[in-house]
């Protein structure tokens, strides 16, 4: 018999539903109630979020980009569509899919102190040896959260439980888990606990291009 205290696999819609009803100045329970889930599971999502809505859960802004439409301006930029042709192509405006140009440099260098970021002499050296700084977008802190939390996973779940000697074995161990099991059939809370694929397969349904 399922407990009513388990943990739910929510939509993020549930779960935003859940926060509008709290700002409302309704009860943890009721706006629970309201949006579909147990009681239970409102009192635990408002507890563990301290009583405030979680920033992943914030409406996106007209430059957010979900993880299908990044993938999507990475192939039509393959194709060689310009700006104006890959924001025709999602129907955005070009401002919002402009920072996806790739670099000229074909080095990538990694900012050691926080304090190197945005430095004049720095950034011109760089510049001098067609260096990309790696860097994300201005204001935008959740430029590189998706690559974070991947490599986190990967390391938890895949290579820390493994004894790889060789590249060979590394490569194939790795792309048996992004293959296999990261992308087809991993649950991620941040897509409403179904697979990238099946997260990406229901978004082109309803963003038919």
């Amino acid at each position: 018999m399922r407990s009513p205290g388990r943990p739910s696999v929510a939509s993020r819609e549930q779960q935003q539903g859940f926060w509008k009803g709290v700002a409302a100045g309704s009860t943890s329970e009721a706006a629970a109630v309201a949006c579909g889930v147990s009681p239970a599971v409102g009192v635990r999502w408002f507890r563990l979020c301290g009583g405030m809505r979680p920033l992943s859960l914030s409406e996106p802004t007209p430059r957010y980009l979900s993880l299908a439409e990044r993938e999507e301006i990475a192939l039509l930029r393959t194709r060689g569509f310009s700006v104006r042709g890959i924001a025709r192509e999602l129907r955005r405006a070009p401002s919002t899919t402009n920072c996806y140009s790739p670099p000229k440099a074909n080095v990538l260098r990694r900012l050691v102190e926080p304090g190197q970021y945005a430095g004049r002499k720095y950034r011109s050296v760089l510049t001098e040896h067609e260096v990309a700084c790696s860097m994300s977008r201005a204001g935008d802190c959740y430029d590189n959260t998706v690559a974070e939390s991947f490599f986190a996973s990967l390391k938890k779940e895949c290579l820390s439980r493994m004894h790889l000697a060789t590249y060979t074995e590394a490569f194939d161990a790795i792309a048996a888990y992004i293959d296999g099991f990261y992308n087809p059939v991993r649950r991620h809370s941040a897509l409403g606990y179904i697979s990238p694929i099946s997260y990406e397969q229901v978004w082109s349904r309803s963003h038919p291009v």
